[in-house]
């Protein structure tokens, strides 16, 4: 807003380009964010999860497995979070389902070693599985949706 010859009080309706523009971004700033698709949502709790649970294996295991299965869920979030982004999501989605995978073999070898308990695995796996269901519905949408038409 322009100031007033006095240089005290703003004068109403005598803004600068610059001003309604700062204006504006405070304003867009207060609009929630793009929302994220379910199963990045989804994904995003259980790797939060493990990262917690994993900080807890016995010491023999925290610089093994545990790290690996820090790895492996980060590489799926980051897959899926790259996929919402995209329109050709092929290649992204299969290095998500296949981290997924891998983490769930991760996941059922912490089990068997005693890092988690079958109530912990069943939390971990229940929700993965699910966020497998989606990105195989995902892929197949795109895939649906990029066929071309059949010629009659």
């Amino acid at each position: 807003m322009a100031i007033d010859d006095e240089g005290d009080e703003p004068m109403p309706g005598r803004e600068g380009k610059e001003a309604r523009e700062a204006r504006s971004r405070l304003e867009n700033r207060n609009q929630p964010p793009r929302p994220e698709p379910v199963v990045v949502t989804r994904a995003y709790d259980v790797v939060r999860w493990l990262h917690e649970r994993s900080a807890r294996f016995p010491r023999h295991y925290r610089f093994g497995l545990a790290d690996k299965m820090q790895q492996e869920s980060l590489t799926l979030l980051t897959a899926l979070v790259d996929a919402s982004y995209r329109r050709e999501r092929k290649v992204v989605l299969e290095e998500a389902n296949l981290a997924l995978t891998r983490l769930r073999v991760l996941i059922r070898l912490a089990r068997e070693l005693g890092c988690l308990s079958t109530k912990q695995y069943l939390f971990a796996i229940e929700p993965l599985d699910e966020v497998g269901k989606m990105i195989g519905g995902w892929g197949r949408h795109d895939s649906a949706s990029q066929k071309p038409a059949a010629v009659s």
